[in-house]
């Protein structure tokens, strides 16, 4: 764990964090702190424990041991700072709902119990989807809509939020070049407006372009930094085995 980051600079602090599927370990002795204002990839092969790590990080999955602080607090505590995009392919599509009651759902850590969306939410809502191109949408059932459009509509909820925090699993997967595209543009936003983003990703050919800090994992953290540090040969072979860059075409 990068022990010198101040208390001031830090979103979230992952403590001694171990996961266990039935008696198989999937994620080792986990600590790890992610910075505010800054953009982290979790990066790392099938099998790595990245998704595992951020539901944990949600409370999402109990840990055998560890805690997870946001701002210094208990997850718990700061719900509503946090927004999750889960990778779509853990969602039933089929759940007959709008693309702007999706969205809404964003909104309701901050209306209390038995509230209904008022006008307010319901421009912020508006506004989300017309960030991330699908306002001429809102109407539809979620399930007529393409991959691609299912993850814009989830990010769009997530920026409904109003979140401080946002942990996304995977936002890329599965989405054509110009959804990557205007994705990477609202990350950069996000965190232009101060706000931290902590994402599952893929494809090392695009870290150095789309994020501020990398995190590499293959069960335990194998290394963790600023992109220039962090993101050279020898750390990918130990995370992935050796002579990965050159498998990947960037060596």
């Amino acid at each position: 764990m990068n022990h010198n980051a101040k208390k001031s600079e830090v979103a979230i602090e992952v403590f001694d964090l171990t996961v266990a599927y039935d008696i198989k370990p999937v994620l080792w002795d986990v600590d790890i702190l992610f910075r505010r204002a800054k953009s982290t990839a979790i990066v790392g092969p099938n099998g790595a424990g990245k998704s595992t790590l951020i539901k944990a990080m949600l409370g999402m999955i109990r840990p055998l041991t560890g805690a997870v602080h946001f701002y210094s607090k208990s997850g718990l505590l700061q719900r509503n700072q946090i927004a999750y995009v889960p990778q779509s392919a853990s969602i039933d599509w089929d759940f007959p709902i709008t693309v702007l009651d999706v969205v809404l759902m964003g909104r309701y850590g901050h209306l209390g119990w038995i509230k209904r969306p008022g006008k307010h939410d319901r421009e912020l809502a508006t506004d989300a989807l017309e960030k991330v191109g699908m306002q001429d949408y809102k109407t539809r059932q979620i399930s007529e809509l393409s991959g691609g459009q299912q993850q814009r509509v989830f990010l769009a909820r997530a920026f409904a939020q109003e979140a401080t925090v946002y942990l996304m699993d995977e936002p890329f997967k599965g989405v054509d070049a110009s959804t990557e595209a205007a994705i990477v543009d609202l990350l950069k936003e996000i965190i232009s407006s101060g706000n931290t983003i902590v994402l599952v990703h893929h494809d090392l050919n695009t870290v150095a372009d789309y994020f501020d800090e990398l995190c590499l994992i293959n069960k335990r953290i194998i290394a963790h930094g600023p992109i220039e540090k962090v993101f050279n040969e020898e750390n990918i072979n130990r995370t992935y085995g050796r002579n990965s860059l050159a498998k990947a075409g960037l060596a």
